[in-house]
């Protein structure tokens, strides 16, 4: 799904099978997807990613402030800190526990919430553990394709769910934001650099050297912008998703096949595949965005939630 934020955590999420997030989408994410994702996406120990919302003391409660994008589902927070999602939700993804919420991030076909004791709630297919969350109080929390994965207030990370790969066993190091894809895990480190782990096919978890600020991760690729504001893209290069425009950016999130990421302007860009008109973005100033499967949504500047995309399963024309 997931998608940006600090010590947050996006993802989109997506994938294939799964976002973000995401979106992270997770398929994962997200992707996984934000999706993700997922992703979507798709942890900044700040949220978003995927990218994040900006965020205001005084949170108008019927403002929408974070999105999420998986599979074929995606998920909003208010300014109230309650959570609406929509699209597919045969595993019980589009049913967010009664609950205020402080962050979320939708993976392939779940998601989780920071709450606002500070604990993780997770919702959805738990065929892998990914929804059982850990107990104790987290900063930030991101879903990938079929695991997740929380910060704590000093930046260690805990993971859940799938671990074929490795996914789910983190780096003993502290990260500053997470990112989720299909089996292969990334984040940024507390000195900046990045740091991906578990599946590495097609090098998605190769990831280049530098300084950066912010991540997405999708199904098998993800981007990040650099401490510059350039965005540098790794993994399955496949339609051009690995090749992100030149500018300066502040937030990015990576879907399946496709990516997109919000401008130093607050203008939306994405790139990649564009099967279902995944890659045609609304205009307008955009404060955060997570991308799921082949689907992205981003929350525009009168604090709405605009989606495009495939829609096979309303994940888009659900929005609220």
């Amino acid at each position: 799904d997931d998608t940006a934020d600090t010590v947050e955590a996006d993802a989109d999420t997506d994938a294939d099978t799964d976002s973000d997030s995401d979106g992270d989408a997770d398929g994962d994410a997200d992707g996984d997807s934000d999706a993700d994702s997922d992703s979507d996406a798709d942890a900044d120990a700040d949220t978003d990613a995927d990218s994040d919302a900006d965020s205001d003391t005084d949170v108008d409660p019927n403002a929408w402030v974070q999105v999420g994008a998986g599979m074929q589902h995606s998920c909003a927070l208010k300014g109230d800190g309650s959570v609406f999602c929509w699209g597919a939700g045969s595993s019980g993804q589009t049913t967010p526990p009664a609950t205020a919420f402080t962050q979320i991030s939708v993976g392939d076909n779940h998601a989780c919430g920071i709450t606002a004791s500070g604990s993780v709630s997770c919702w959805g297919d738990n065929t892998s553990g990914q929804t059982s969350a850990p107990y104790g109080t987290y900063a930030s929390v991101v879903a990938g394709g079929a695991h997740s994965c929380a910060l704590d207030s000093v930046g260690v990370a805990t993971c859940w769910g799938r671990d074929t790969n490795g996914e789910s066993t983190p780096p003993s190091t502290t990260f500053s934001a997470l990112g989720l894809g299909w089996a292969y895990s990334c984040g940024i480190t507390g000195t900046q650099a990045l740091d991906c782990w578990g599946y590495d096919g097609s090098g998605r978890a190769t990831p280049p050297s530098g300084a950066f600020v912010t991540l997405g991760v999708g199904y098998d690729h993800a981007c990040a912008v650099n401490t510059s504001g350039g965005l540098e893209c790794w993994g399955n290069s496949s339609g051009g998703r690995t090749e992100p425009p030149t500018g300066t950016y502040k937030a990015v999130a990576d879907g399946s096949t496709h990516s997109c990421a919000i401008d130093s302007g607050d203008w939306l860009e994405c790139w990649g595949m564009n099967t279902f008109s995944e890659t045609v973005p609304p205009s307008g100033d955009m404060y955060d965005i997570a991308s799921g499967h082949y689907h992205s949504c981003a929350i525009d500047s009168a604090w709405e939630v605009v989606c495009w995309g495939k829609d096979d399963d309303g994940q888009v024309s659900g929005a609220p």
